[in-house]
C-alpha cells in the first residue's frame, strides 16, 4: 500500500472583534451569499451570543467574538476566498480584523507503521537526546514513544510580510500509519489597538490566498516523497 493523501482541507481565520449571533445560516440566504437550496440544506449545531458553529453550502463556519474560521475541502477552495471577501470586503467592512490565518491540513496515510515511525525518527532523531533517546529507541511491544509533535517556522515570511509560515506534523490518531500535516500562513493586518475595519484584512488574503495555500501543498508534496523513499 503507497502513501494516500486521504484528507485535504483548508480555512481562513480572522481575529478580531465579531458578533456572533448575526452569523446564520438564515443571514447568508438573506444576503444571497448561500442559495435557498444550501439554506434548506444547512446544519446548524450551535446559534449563541457568544458562539455560531454551523455548515452550509460544503463550508464550516464558527464565529467567537474574537475569531471567524470557514473552512471547506481543498478543492473547492475558492468558496471560502469568496465567502470571506463578501462578507469582510463589502458587508461587515467595519468589523475590525487585526490578524488572518490561511490554513491547510492534510492527514496522510503512509502505507505502513513502521514508514510513519520511521518519518518520525527522519524529523526528530531520537539520537538527539542522549541516553534518554535511547532508552525510547529500545522500547519493544505494540505500546512506544517517539516524535508526538513537530512545528517548524519561518521567519521572515517567504513573501517579506509581517507574520509567518508555520508546519506542525503529529501523528494521526485514526489509524497506526496516519499522519496529520497542518499549515497556518499568519499575516497581521494592524495592531489591535488601533486597526479600522477589515479590508486590510480582505486585501491580504486576496493577496496571498493562492499563493500561501500553494506552498503548503508545496511543502507537503516533499514530505509525502520523504515517506515514499523511507
Amino acid at each position: 500500500m503507497g502513501v494516500i493523501v486521504e484528507s485535504d482541507r483548508v480555512s481562513a481565520v480572522l481575529i478580531g472583534a465579531f458578533n456572533p449571533s448575526i452569523f446564520h445560516p438564515s443571514w447568508l440566504a438573506l444576503n444571497d451569499l448561500i442559495s435557498s437550496e444550501s439554506l434548506d440544506a444547512a446544519e446548524l449545531q450551535v446559534s449563541h451570543p457568544d458562539l455560531s458553529r454551523f455548515d452550509a453550502n460544503f463550508m464550516s463556519f464558527e464565529v467567537q467574538k474574537s475569531r471567524v474560521i470557514i473552512g471547506c475541502e481543498a478543492d473547492k477552495d475558492g468558496l471560502v476566498f469568496d465567502m470571506v471577501r463578501s462578507i469582510f470586503g463589502e458587508l461587515l467592512t467595519h468589523s475590525p480584523v487585526w490578524r488572518i490565518g490561511i490554513n491547510r491540513s492534510f492527514e496522510i496515510l503512509c502505507g505502513t507503521e513502521e514508514k510513519r515511525n520511521e518519518l518520525g525518527k527522519r524529523m526528530a532523531p531520537q539520537s538527539a537526546w542522549g541516553k534518554w533517546g535511547e532508552e525510547i529507541a529500545s522500547a519493544q511491544g505494540t505500546k512506544h514513544g517517539g516524535m508526538q509533535r513537530l512545528t517548524m517556522r519561518q521567519i521572515p515570511r517567504h513573501d517579506g510580510r509581517e507574520g509567518h509560515f508555520q508546519a506542525d506534523l503529529r501523528p494521526g490518531s485514526s489509524s497506526q500509519d496516519l499522519i496529520r500535516l497542518d499549515f497556518n500562513s499568519d499575516l497581521v493586518a494592524g495592531k489591535e489597538e488601533s486597526v479600522e475595519g477589515a479590508l486590510k484584512a480582505t486585501n491580504l488574503i486576496e493577496e496571498c490566498w493562492q499563493l500561501d495555500l500553494a506552498k503548503a501543498k508545496e511543502v507537503s508534496n516533499e514530505i509525502v516523497e520523504i515517506i515514499e523513499g523511507l
